[in-house]
């Protein structure tokens, strides 16, 4: 890591021209990070109206690797996120990305929401994170009561015919 900086090239003939030719170039050492980025959030089931606050959290590197979320496969707007900056005394970095966003039901596919935190070093390193939340409202009103039958993500049946309760 410290061999990071300019470097020159210098190259020199002999008799009968003498010439001297040098070039310097910026030689820029990276550092990927060893473990992929980390999610963490403030709680870990969301429902609709529900504000959604997670974060992407880098391993340390040099550079920090360059965050970035995608809410259902499209980028999120910087105005959801924060991004910060650690910088470690071995001089490695890390970064961290937060997301923050009212989950609402337009944001919703077949009662989902994907979260992805992808994590860049120029074209050197790339990483993906994927979160995914389900969030269903149910609700009804008036008869007849609506019985929904789930199986993990499978709806086994809806039967919405009144029942017969009978008393003693």
């Amino acid at each position: 890591m410290d061999s990071f900086g300019n470097y020159t090239c210098q190259v020199s003939t002999d008799k009968p021209y003498f010439r001297c030719v040098q070039t310097t170039r910026h030689l820029e050492v990276v550092v990927p990070p060893s473990d992929g980025p980390v999610l963490t959030e403030e709680k870990s089931d969301y429902e609709v109206g529900d504000n959604v606050s997670i974060w992407c959290i880098s391993g340390k590197s040099k550079p920090a690797p360059d965050l970035k979320w995608y809410i259902n496969d499209q980028l999120a707007h910087s105005e959801l996120s924060d991004q910060e900056l650690v910088v470690y005394p071995d001089q490695l970095e890390s970064s961290s990305l937060a997301l923050r966003f009212p989950l609402k039901p337009d944001v919703l596919h077949n009662g989902k929401v994907t979260l992805k935190c992808v994590a860049t070093i120029q074209h050197i390193y790339a990483e993906t994170v994927k979160e995914i939340r389900a969030a269903v409202d149910l609700s009804t009103r008036g008869a007849p009561v609506n019985t929904f039958w789930w199986l993990k993500d499978l709806q086994l049946g809806l039967m919405s015919h009144p029942t017969q309760v009978d008393t003693l």
